[in-house]
Order: C-alpha cells, then structure tokens, then sequence
C-alpha cells in the first residue's frame, strides 16, 4: 500500500515539473518574441525618422535656392531699371539739345546734300556730255547715267534682229545712254556675220546709231521681206508630227513677220483665221470655223480639247457587228444548200490533194489537232 501512493507521489511531483518547465519555456519564448517586436518596431522608428530628416533637408535646400534666386531675381531687375532710367535721363537730354540746336544740324545737312548733288551732276556731265538733263532721281536714289548698269547681249545675226532691238533699247533706256554711247555699245555686241555689216558703214559714221541700225535692218531685218513672210504664211499648214501649240506658236511669229506694221486687231483676226486654215483635221477645222474665236489662245485650248474628247471617244467605241437573218423562202434555203455542197468539194478535192502529195513524197499525213492520220490540222473538222 505504502509503495502504491509513493509511486503516485513520484508521478505527481514528475508532472508538476514538466508543467514548470512547460511554463518556463512559453514566457521565455513569450518574452524573446516581446523583445524582437520590440526591435522592430525601433528598427522601422529610426526609418522614418531619417526619411523625415531627409525630406526636412530637401526642402530646406529647395527654399535656400529659390530665395537665392529671387535674390538674384531682384539683383537683375534693379540693374534693368536702373539701365532704363539711365537711358531714358540720356535720351531725354538728347532731345533737349536737339530742340535745340535741331535747326542749325538741320541746314548743315541740306548744305552738305546740295554739295554732294552739284559733284554728282558735274561728274556725269563730265563723263556723259549728251546726258545733261538725263540725271533721273527716283525714291531719293541717284543714278549716274555715265555708269553702265545693263550690258546688252551679243548679236551675231542668228537670232531675230527686231527682237534684238528691243532688248538693246530698253538696256540703252534704262542705262540712260546718248545716241553716241548706243552706237558704241552696239557695234561692241556685234559678233559673226553681224560684225561683217560694219565694213559697208564708214568710219565715221560709226558713231551715229542711226545709220548702224539701218545697215542692220537692211541685212537682217524681215522688213524688206514682207511679201516673202505672207506668201509662206497662206501654204502653211500642220504638219503629220506637229503639235497645235508648235503650228500655233509658229503662225503667230510669221503673221508678226508678215504684216509688221498692223495693227493689234488685225493681227489677233490673222492669226486665227491663218491658224484654222492650216489645221490637217477637217473635222477639227470644221469645229474651229463654228466657234469665232477672238484670239488664237482660245482656239488653240478648243482645238487642244477636241483633240482630247476624240481620242476618248476612238478608243471607247463600240464596234458593230451585222447579224444575217435566216432565209425564210425555199429559193434561198436551194441556194445556201449549193453553197454549202460546193465548198465540201472544194475541201473534198483540197483533202485529196494534199494526200497525194504526201503519198509521193513517202509519208503520212497527221492532224496535229485531233492526233489522227490521213489529213492535216487545217483541213480538221474537229476545228
């Protein structure tokens, strides 16, 4: 009995120390748990205390920089108003003396621009005798006539010689030579055949420009040759290969050489008429004629569009094809069937010749067409 209830003692008491020591593992294992919440959380204070010190910083360094630059800011502007009314005091001085001594400055500048117009007059009159009152002034420009400005080209007799003319005027216009100074410049641009024209003109008549331009004329010029230009202008007419822009422009150019003293009317009506009578369309022709045309631009754009329409209407039409009816009547029904039976002989015979000649030379027929022997692909009826 007695070692019973010592054996469940010793149980007890071995019990109540694992208990013990059960307990004393969960508070400290409570304990250590306790403590690295505890470092953490001291872990995760220190954090965000540096990123606020940080941020604090940032923006601390933010304001010390916009207030420098406002300082600077301020600096500026104070140097720009004080340039301001730097220049403002200057300006306002400056306008003061010249109130008032604007009217002396005034007539010593007139003074001065009068002198210099009396040097240039006396040099032009100095270099260019002929042009005493050729002295143009223009938007307060001054232009001295003795200066050449625009060199006419050259002329060596291939181009047109009333073309050449006028270009040579207009530069001589513009330049403002003398009669002198556009003979000289005249016979300087002479080249080639032109230049053999001076061998007829005397020495000293050179300098007239008169008598060069008509040696000129008489050699190249189409007045003497009217009468040539207007037999060649009624027989002309378009050409297999020519373009209505090409016979157009070279109609305009003979009436001009043709008639060259007539006046601007006259030539528009020449040049029309000339034009569509030597047009090699006839319907085109016809056209032209029912349309009065004013000027040849205008028929030459209606010709041009008609040439157009007809090419899209040539290549859009419609061929037409006949349609035989059948014969109704027993006399034409005979005279097809004769038809009929006299080509079968005439292909018959045809056939029958053809075989005889390849039975003479040795081999036999064969259509190509239907692979058989005795005929040729032509005389198939497969076909």
């Amino acid at each position: 009995m007695r070692s019973t209830n010592y054996d469940e003692m010793a149980d007890l008491k071995e019990l109540i120390a694992m208990l013990k020591r059960q307990r004393e593992e969960d508070e400290k294992r409570r304990l250590e748990e306790k403590q690295e919440q505890e470092k953490r959380r001291q872990e995760d204070e220190k954090r965000r205390r540096e990123e606020w010190d940080a941020l604090e910083k940032r923006r601390l360094e933010e304001k010390q920089e916009e207030d420098k630059r406002k300082r600077k800011g301020g600096l500026k502007k104070r140097r720009r108003i004080k340039k301001e009314r730097r220049s403002k005091r200057r300006s306002t001085k400056f306008k003061k003396k010249s109130a008032l001594y604007g009217t002396k400055f005034e007539k010593k500048i007139d003074k001065k621009v009068q002198d210099l117009e009396q040097r240039i007059m006396k040099k032009a009159t100095e270099e260019c005798p002929g042009n005493e009152n050729k002295i143009p002034i223009q938007d307060n420009k001054f232009y001295i006539p003795g200066h050449r400005h625009h060199k006419p080209p050259t002329f060596d007799g291939e181009v047109s010689w009333s073309t050449y003319k006028r270009q040579c005027e207009a530069a001589a216009t513009t330049n403002g030579w003398g009669e002198q100074q556009k003979a000289t410049e005249l016979v300087l641009a002479l080249q080639g055949k032109a230049l053999q024209t001076l061998q007829n003109i005397p020495e000293e008549k050179q300098n007239d420009y008169s008598t060069v331009v008509g040696a000129l004329e008489l050699r190249f010029g189409s007045k003497y040759l009217s009468q040539v230009y207007q037999h060649q202008l009624k027989s002309r007419s378009q050409g297999p290969t020519e373009t209505l822009q090409e016979f157009s422009t070279d109609i305009e150019r003979m009436v001009r050489l043709a008639y060259p003293e007539a006046p601007a009317e006259f030539i528009k009506q020449l040049n029309v008429q000339s034009f569509i009578d030597g047009v090699k369309d006839p319907e085109l022709q016809q056209a032209l004629r029912l349309g009065r045309f004013k000027t040849l631009s205008e028929a030459v754009i209606y010709g041009l569009e008609f040439e157009a329409a007809k090419n899209v209407s040539r290549r859009n039409k419609v061929r037409e094809v006949k349609v035989i009816e059948p014969a109704n009547n027993d006399e034409e029904k005979e005279s097809t069937h004769q038809l009929l039976k006299g080509m079968m002989a005439l292909l018959e015979k045809l056939t029958n010749g053809d075989n005889k000649q390849a039975s003479r030379s040795g081999r036999q027929l064969k259509c190509f067409g239907c692979g058989k022997i005795g005929h040729i692909q032509r005389n198939c009826r497969r076909r």
